[in-house]
């Protein structure tokens, strides 16, 4: 994302992150979201998992009941979603006549890493573990997890601009 300053004065923008939210955004079968058709070339780039951020100006009606319904559960841990190009008090600052960009990141937060789920997995059977991983397989295809950003952007003590950020993890 970008902001640009048209005016003769560098001025200072604020984001700030408002609520973090997680939890299952059901999803019509019907209208899940395709994979793009777009030709890639293989390279050392095609193995990495990172997927293209989609933007829309509208959050879809299943989206917008789960976030403002109360159907989503507020999130402790905020570290997931980070912000770059912006200071540790997070202030963009843009001079005058020029167009600085910003973004925010999502990092999914890995589970499991406490060495008490490091010794449960050895003394599991090899045969139980495919069969979990088929089941967990078919539980995150019915599932739609996601987690969630509003974030906030000031410019003074005006709000110009609310958004919020679905990220999912199917």
């Amino acid at each position: 994302m970008s902001i640009q300053n048209t005016g003769s004065c560098p001025l200072i923008f604020r984001l700030s992150l408002m609520d973090v939210l997680e939890g299952d955004i059901p999803r019509p079968r019907d209208k899940s979201p395709q994979r793009s058709s777009i030709k890639r070339r293989k390279g050392k780039a095609e193995s990495g998992k990172s997927a293209k951020a989609e933007f829309d100006d509208n959050l879809l009606p299943n989206e917008e009941l789960a976030i403002f319904g109360g159907n989503l559960k507020r999130s402790e841990d905020r570290s997931s979603f980070s912000f770059w190009n912006v200071d540790e008090n997070m202030q963009l600052l843009v001079l005058e006549r020029k167009t600085v960009e910003f973004g925010v990141r999502f990092q999914r937060v890995s589970e499991g890493k406490d060495s008490g789920a490091k010794e449960s997995t050895k003394a599991t059977p090899r045969v139980k573990k495919k069969a979990n991983a088929k089941k967990n397989a078919d539980k995150q295809k019915e599932t739609n997890y996601c987690h969630v950003a509003i974030v906030k952007l000031t410019l003074g003590s005006s709000t110009l601009l609310d958004f919020i950020i679905v990220c999912s993890m199917s």
